[in-house]
C-alpha cells in the first residue's frame, strides 16, 4: 500500500473518533472511533485518558514493527490499512507487544465442534479472581471432553490409571504431613510438586 493510501485509511479511522472517558476527544485511531463505527464496541467509556494515550503510543510503535510482513513463501502479507490499525490496537490491549495488557482471552465453549478455539475478550480492570477460576474450570472441562472424544478407549483408561496412581502417591506422601492440607490446596500440586517437596526435605538417595 502506498503512502497516500495509508494516510487516507488512517484519516478515515481518525475521522470517526469519539470520547472514551469523557473530556476532550483524544486522537487515538481505532479506539474512540470504534464506538461510532461499531455500535457493539465492547470497550466504550472503559479507558481513562492516560490509558488511551498509552495504548495509542504503543500501537503506533507496534504497527511500525509489524508493517509489511513477509510470509514464509516470500509473499507480502497485505492487510488493509484500517484493519491493520485496529488489529495493532487489539494486539497492544492484549499485551502482544510485551507491555501492560488491558484485556485477556477467554475460550468460548465449542458445543458443536465447528468453532474450536474461539475466544472472547475480558477487560482486566473488571475481571475478578472468581471469574478467572470459573473460566479455568470451564476450559479444563472442555479440554477433558475433547481429549475423551479424541482418544481410543484403552488410551483413556491408561491415562485415568496414571492420574489415579499420581493421586494415590500424593495422598500417601501427605498423610502424616502437618502442612498436607495447605499443599493439597495448591492448584499446582501434583507429581512435579511432590518431587520438589520431597527434595526439600531430603531423601535416602540424596548424596548430601
Amino acid at each position: 500500500m502506498g503512502k497516500a493510501a495509508r494516510n487516507r485509511a488512517r484519516a478515515a479511522v481518525a475521522a470517526a473518533q469519539d470520547r472514551v472517558a469523557g473530556g476532550p476527544a483524544i486522537t487515538a485511531p481505532g479506539i474512540e472511533g470504534a464506538q461510532q463505527v461499531f455500535p457493539n464496541f465492547p470497550y466504550a467509556k472503559k479507558f481513562t485518558q492516560a490509558e488511551v494515550a498509552d495504548i495509542t503510543r504503543r500501537s503506533t510503535v507496534f504497527a511500525d514493527l509489524m508493517r509489511d510482513g513477509v510470509a514464509l513463501t516470500g509473499a507480502g502479507m497485505f492487510i488493509p490499512e484500517d484493519v491493520f490499525q485496529l488489529w495493532m490496537v487489539h494486539g497492544v490491549m492484549a499485551g502482544a507487544d510485551g507491555g501492560q495488557p488491558y484485556i485477556r482471552a477467554r475460550k468460548i465453549p465449542d458445543e458443536h465442534g465447528a468453532l474450536a478455539d474461539r475466544r472472547e475478550w475480558v477487560l482486566i480492570k473488571e475481571d475478578t479472581d472468581e471469574q478467572r477460576q470459573a473460566d479455568a474450570e470451564a476450559e479444563a472441562k472442555a479440554e477433558l471432553a475433547r481429549m475423551h472424544d479424541r482418544l481410543r478407549p484403552e488410551v483413556r483408561a491408561a491415562i485415568m490409571r496414571q492420574f489415579q496412581d499420581a493421586a494415590n502417591t500424593a495422598n500417601e506422601y501427605l498423610a502424616d504431613d502437618p502442612d498436607g492440607a495447605a499443599r493439597r490446596a495448591d492448584p499446582d500440586f501434583g507429581a512435579p510438586k511432590l518431587i520438589q517437596h520431597t527434595d526439600e526435605e531430603g531423601s535416602d538417595d540424596d548424596p548430601h
